[in-house]
């Protein structure tokens, strides 16, 4: 089982399970090697979502929303991102689902409630917060792509945008949608991982997105050079 994984910008790291990984760090010909340990989960004071409050989306469009446990003060401890070990679950599917922790995807126009739970061991009780996903249709009038920044280097990255345009001019999320499409030309290039483009090869290449079966096409330009 993974220990430890990193984000594909390379700048965070997320415990996944206790115990001792080793992490080799690559930048063009130069190598620097570490051990990471992970410790038993500790069971936190309290557990907040980050932003508080309902969330409000539109259908076919997406929210992401963490969870974040808050320590005793003799803890000595940071708030901690809770978000990818917590259940997430809703009452109402049809309305609003979350296809992986934390992102919540709108479906048809209503209100259903959300309710994320947290333990850090079997030993320790469940803690739970609730609140609503607030659903309204949106007329879609086209999507946007954005890669940014759209150059960046082998074993680098550019962050992923995909927008859903209302007829008010008001972008709405798509990006983790079951409704959206992505892929990138030429294949070799780059690949996709959450919200990222990481760069695999040397060029100039096109990542495409499609959404409502088609309906909706998009594009954004980006190149990949030498390692920075």
């Amino acid at each position: 089982k993974r220990i430890v994984r990193f984000e594909p910008s390379g700048s965070l790291a997320k415990a996944r399970a206790p115990g001792n990984a080793f992490v080799t760090f690559r930048f063009k010909d130069r190598a620097s090697d570490a051990t990471v340990n992970v410790g038993q989960p500790l069971q936190p004071a309290s557990i907040a979502l980050e932003p508080a409050g309902d969330l409000r989306l539109a259908s076919g469009a997406t929210q992401q929303v963490k969870l974040i446990g808050t320590y005793k003060p003799e803890q000595n401890l940071d708030p901690v991102d809770l978000t990818e070990m917590s259940q997430w679950n809703t009452d109402d599917a049809a309305v609003a689902f979350f296809a992986k922790p934390g992102v919540c995807e709108g479906g048809s126009e209503g209100i259903s409630n959300f309710t994320v739970k947290y333990q850090a061991t079997e030993d320790d009780p469940w803690l739970d917060v609730s609140a609503k996903a607030i659903v309204t249709k949106v007329d879609y009038q086209s999507i946007e792509v954005v890669v940014t920044p759209s150059n960046f280097g082998m074993g680098q990255s550019g962050s992923i945008a995909v927008n859903g345009i209302g007829p008010d001019g008001k972008k709405h999320s798509l990006v983790g949608s079951s409704l959206l499409k992505l892929s990138i030309d030429p294949e070799a290039i780059a690949k996709v991982e959450g919200d990222y483009l990481y760069g695999t090869a040397k060029g100039e290449g096109t990542l495409s997105a499609s959404f409502l079966n088609d309906e909706f096409e998009g594009e954004a330009k980006f190149s990949v050079g030498d390692s920075r």
